[in-house]
């Protein structure tokens, strides 16, 4: 434990000025705009039928969200964690530091992890503003209802849950290939193809559909336990082997 909190400070270093940290605060703003102008294009068709503005803009943001930008998002961030190291050729001075491998992996997994527990809080925070605005701006969409915090907070949590698979499969990716273009095309393919398996059989076991697909379920109250353990406790398999090859390889 003592070797880990040591890596995780050093990653804390140097993720504070990073873009990786830029792009966790930017990437689910865009999201959010989005749904905005949406809704002050045609918010009155939109909501005609919702129950709730305030549970309509959270859950739609975060499906917009989990389903388009997620994935990518995940892709390019483990890619830019691993390649802080990467770039600058120093996985060889890190293997001689008083730090065990193991740390050293499983600090760039939980940096992964936490920079998208921010991106999904922020989009939180987003979806907040975002109907203030509206509620400022088309009073009669109905947004002068408290915003429902902990419902909203909620399914953020789901939806990062069901993101672990992916974190893990990719922070893997990213450290085994030093070339920045494997991790992300690799990433690219996967997101694009998780747009024509979404409506097939095999939807439900398609890790970067399953961020998506779980909170959808979760709206339209169908069964989605079993996706959520599939992307979330199931990331001990890539998390585990990962580490372990990690561990056993001579050099980066």
């Amino acid at each position: 434990m003592k070797s880990l909190r040591r890596a995780l400070s050093a990653e804390a270093l140097k993720l504070k000025r990073s873009l990786a940290l830029w792009l966790a605060a930017i990437a689910p703003l865009v999201i959010a705009v989005i749904q905005v102008f949406m809704l002050l294009d045609r918010g009155s068709g939109l909501l005609n039928r919702a129950s709730s503005p305030w549970h309509w803009l959270g859950i739609q943001t975060l499906i917009f969200w989990s389903f388009l930008m997620l994935p990518l998002f995940i892709t390019l961030e483990t890619a830019l964690v691993a390649g802080l190291e990467h770039s600058g050729d120093v996985w060889k001075h890190l293997f001689v530091q008083p730090v065990s491998r193991t740390a050293i992996y499983f600090s760039k997994l939980t940096s992964g992890w936490i920079l998208v527990a921010i991106s999904q809080i922020l989009l939180v925070l987003y979806i907040l503003l975002g109907g203030c605005m509206l509620r400022l701006l088309k009073p009669e969409l109905g947004f002068q209802a408290p915003f429902p915090v902990l419902d909203i907070l909620g399914y953020a949590a789901i939806g990062f849950v069901s993101s672990w698979f992916l974190i893990g499969l990719h922070t893997y990716i990213g450290i085994r290939w030093k070339n920045f273009v494997v991790a992300m095309g690799f990433g690219i393919g996967m997101t694009v193809a998780g747009f024509l398996i979404l409506n097939s059989r095999w939807a439900g076991m398609y890790p970067w559909a399953l961020p998506g697909l779980v909170l959808n379920n979760l709206k339209s109250h169908e069964p989605y336990l079993w996706q959520l353990c599939l992307g979330g406790p199931a990331a001990l398999v890539p998390a585990l082997l990962g580490a372990w090859d990690f561990v056993r390889r001579d050099i980066l």
